[in-house]
Formats: C-alpha cells, sequence, structure tokens
C-alpha cells in the first residue's frame, strides 16, 4: 500500500496506510510530535523529518509502508518546514511505532534466524518498522493467539491457537511473496518458548514435517527455551518438553485425530465450546471422547455467573450440548456438585471416578498399586 504526498502548498487530504480503520482528523501544523497519543481505534500521531527519506520533495515522495495496510483516512494536511507528519500503528498490536531518528528502525535488533523457506524468528524488545530495501516483514502475535494460565503455567496453547497462528503465517507469506516474513518474539524466554513451539506446530501442520525436523529448526534458540510445567500450582516434578508437545501433534496428525484441512478442524465450534462462557469443553479424540468442566446443582437455573466473573453451568445444559455429540456416558471426577438425573434422562449414563483434584486417579479395583 501506498503513501502519496500532495502539493506541498496546498491543504489536502490523503490515504495513509495503516492498519487501524480509524478515520483522524487533524491540522497537522498543531500537533507536535506525540507518539504516545491515542485517537481512534489505537491510532497515534508522529512526525518524521524529510531529511531522513533522502531529498526528494514532499510533490515527489511515495512511500511503501507495507506494514501498515490501508484502512484510514488522514485530512487537512500541511507539509511544511521540510516535515511530514502521519499517524500509523503496529498492524498486529496496535501498539505505537513512533517515527524519528531515535526510533525503532534505527536501533539494533538481532538478526533474524530462518526456521523454514521463508519463515523465520527474532527476539527482540522492539518492533521494527521496515521499508522497500528491507528483505524482511516483521509481524507479532496477534493478542487474541495466546495461552491463558491458571496458576505459573505458560502453554503450549491449545489446538485452536495454533490454528490460528497457521492462519496468520500463511496470509503473511501470501501477502508478501517475494520478501520473508520474520515473527518477533519477545526477549521473555517463556514468550520465545511458545513462538517456537508454535512454529513447529505450523512445520507438522501444514508442511508434513516431523518432530525432529522441528527440533532442528528450532536448535538455535534451544539455551533460550523453557519446559512446560502443569497447571497444578507448588513444585513440579515432571519437565514437559517442546518435543513431548511437537510428538503428541504429529501422533495426532498421523492417526486423524486433527487435520486442518477444508473440511477438517472447525474453529468456530472449537472456540465456541472452549470459551468458559458457554461450555468449557474439549472434543480430545474425534467422536469418541470428550473432557469439560463439571456442571453444578443450580437449582433449576441452566446456568449462574458468580461475582468473580466465571460462568456455573447445569447437568441440563452440558446434556443438551453432549447430545449433540452422541455421548452415552459421563464419568464423573473429583467432587459429585450436582445429581446423575439430568444426564440419565437425556440418555447419558453417569460413572463414578472421584479422587482428589491435582493427582492420578486410583488404580482399578484389585489392580496393584503403583510403587511409591
Amino acid at each position: 500500500a501506498g503513501l502519496l504526498f500532495p502539493r506541498a502548498d496546498s491543504l489536502s487530504s490523503f490515504r495513509v496506510a495503516m492498519h487501524c480503520g480509524a478515520v483522524v482528523s487533524a491540522d497537522m501544523r498543531r500537533i507536535r510530535s506525540a507518539p504516545g497519543r491515542m485517537i481512534g481505534d489505537s491510532t497515534g500521531v508522529c512526525e518524521i523529518n524529510e531529511d531522513e527519506f533522502g531529498s526528494m520533495s514532499p510533490e515527489q515522495m511515495i512511500y511503501n509502508y507495507h506494514t501498515f495496510q490501508v484502512s484510514a483516512e488522514i485530512e487537512s494536511i500541511k507539509v511544511e518546514d521540510g516535515i511530514i507528519r502521519r499517524a500509523y500503528s503496529d498492524p498486529v498490536t496496535h501498539k505505537i511505532l513512533p517515527g524519528g531518528k531515535n526510533s525503532a528502525q534505527n536501533k539494533k535488533i538481532p538478526q533474524p534466524r530462518k526456521i523454514f523457506g521463508r519463515v523465520h524468528l527474532v527476539a527482540s524488545k522492539i518492533v521494527p518498522p521496515h521499508d522497500d530495501l528491507s528483505p524482511y516483514v516483521y509481524f507479532v502475535l496477534d493478542e487474541s493467539i495466546c495461552y491463558h494460565g491458571f496458576c505459573d503455567d505458560f502453554g503450549p496453547m491449545n489446538l485452536g491457537m495454533v490454528h490460528k497462528f497457521c492462519g496468520c503465517v500463511d496470509q503473511q507469506l501470501q501477502r508478501w511473496p517475494q520478501r520473508s516474513v520474520v515473527l518477533v518474539s519477545d526477549t521473555d524466554r517463556r514468550q520465545i518458548t511458545n513462538a517456537a513451539f508454535l512454529l513447529g506446530a505450523y512445520m507438522i501442520m501444514q508442511l508434513g514435517a516431523d518432530p525432529n525436523d522441528a527440533v532442528a529448526a528450532l536448535a538455535p534458540f534451544r539455551q533460550q527455551l523453557l519446559t512446560f510445567r502443569d497447571v497444578s500450582p507448588g513444585e513440579q516434578n515432571f519437565h514437559l518438553y517442546l518435543r513431548d508437545c511437537w510428538e503428541g501433534l504429529w501422533h495426532a496428525k498421523q492417526h486423524a485425530m486433527v487435520d486442518f484441512g477444508p473440511n477438517g478442524f472447525n474453529a468456530q465450534e472449537y472456540e465456541a465450546l472452549d470459551d468458559p462462557l458457554n461450555a468449557d469443553m474439549h472434543e480430545v479424540v474425534r467422536d469418541k471422547f470428550l473432557a469439560m468442566r463439571g456442571p453444578k446443582d443450580l437449582g433449576g437455573a441452566e446456568w449462574a455467573d458468580r461475582p468473580s466473573g466465571d460462568r456455573d453451568f447445569s447437568p441440563a445444559h452440558c446434556a443438551e450440548i453432549l447430545g449433540q455429540f452422541d455421548v452415552r456416558a459421563v464419568v464423573r471426577l473429583n467432587m459429585p456438585r450436582y445429581p446423575p438425573g439430568p444426564f440419565e434422562a437425556a440418555g447419558v449414563a453417569v460413572v463414578d471416578l472421584c479422587f482428589p483434584d491435582c493427582t492420578t486417579p486410583p488404580p482399578p479395583p484389585g489392580a496393584a498399586a503403583p510403587p511409591p
């Protein structure tokens, strides 16, 4: 998307390549450099000195800021005293990227490392802007691609996030067919580990790679990667490695338990059931096995919101959803908080296998106890 400057001696309007979709109207003579100012939908105003872009006059300047997609309009622009003022924000995070000689594009960042094809990874506190001369297009994870921790856990991300990330990378590659795309991760080791997991998952799901390929591709970041921890609080007694996660995903794909093809993974359904305000439910094995948060006896109500913002569901509410998956039995874990009647009335048997939360299930009757 190009940025075309009008005649310097006229008040005119022009379109500036942006992501945010807001409409900004301003007399730029009256606005000084204010990179932190928020206007409309996370839009910021900043100024850029003409000498940063060479000796061309404003009338001749056409800049291609490919990161900022056309969707916003700035009106009543004046270009005076060699100052060109414009508004823009980062295309994914909507964070302001200020211009000027001390801005991010002039700060040194690590060299991006190739992971596969035209996809690279870099760990940096800076999201580097780029121009036509740069071989790279930088992008960061959308805020919707994240992990919601329970305690001190930080990953790995679920299938919905993996699917969304694959779509994000595909979109970047299609948008910039002649350039390399670089995922920018924060230097925090947890963030780098999640970025590495997603890139390896993309290789498996979209490129047909196996876990060994993913391990080799992310080897340059090995010293920066962590192991994932359980959601249970306290000291951990095992380490979940990235390879473990990739192995599980690879085996699931090999056995047709997950498929990102056109008629495979239903992202809309997954996100709807994953939402704690809808069901907090996942189809772990297609057509075979679901996992869900246990319902509660709500005295006849279908659902009830707690002051904390959480939502509880009745057995009847869950039974209606389970019927859509042709579920025939529910295994009730932990402490029973509801009568089995509503499930049984819907043709769903209820079996108890109760044990304390954050522990392992008890052995079957008559089985030898596991070693301590």
